[in-house]
């Protein structure tokens, strides 16, 4: 169980890295460059840094390729997801049964004992008034 979620994790991981390459490649920003911007909220007119125009299919290219790899990483771990609850469904059905089961065998046992424990009792009454009987005087 420990290895699935394992799993899941390392998945949700390498979907969120593949969104933030993504987004950081369609916004121009380096992940480095994120805020060491002017104060003014941008870079002032001593910057060195020199802008590439970006190819519009090439980014068209990138982000269709990144969105069908996240679906299916999503179908994937979907599956997965259902898999797991299905097992632990399962497994705890079974607990449950199998609970149910001993409780009735315990409650099985419990009312024999009981009822033995009546006419065991009953017994002794009737034979501590027999007793009475026999110990008074005849006239």
């Amino acid at each position: 169980m420990a290895s699935k979620f394992g799993k899941f994790l390392v998945a949700t991981a390498a979907v969120a890295a593949a969104v933030a390459g993504t987004y950081y490649y369609t916004t121009g920003k380096s992940i480095l460059d994120i805020g060491s911007s002017d104060a003014e909220g941008e870079e002032g007119e001593n910057s060195k840094r020199s802008y590439v125009t970006l190819d519009t299919q090439r980014l068209a290219d990138t982000v269709k390729t990144t969105a069908s790899s996240v679906v299916d990483s999503a179908k994937r771990l979907s599956d997965e997801a259902v898999d797991i609850a299905k097992s632990v469904a399962k497994d705890v059905s079974g607990r449950v049964n199998g609970a149910a089961s001993s409780t009735d065998s315990f409650m099985e046992t419990l009312d024999k004992e009981l009822e033995e424990t009546k006419e065991a009792a009953a017994d002794k009454v009737e034979e501590f008034f027999d007793d009475e009987d026999d110990t008074t005087p005849q006239a």
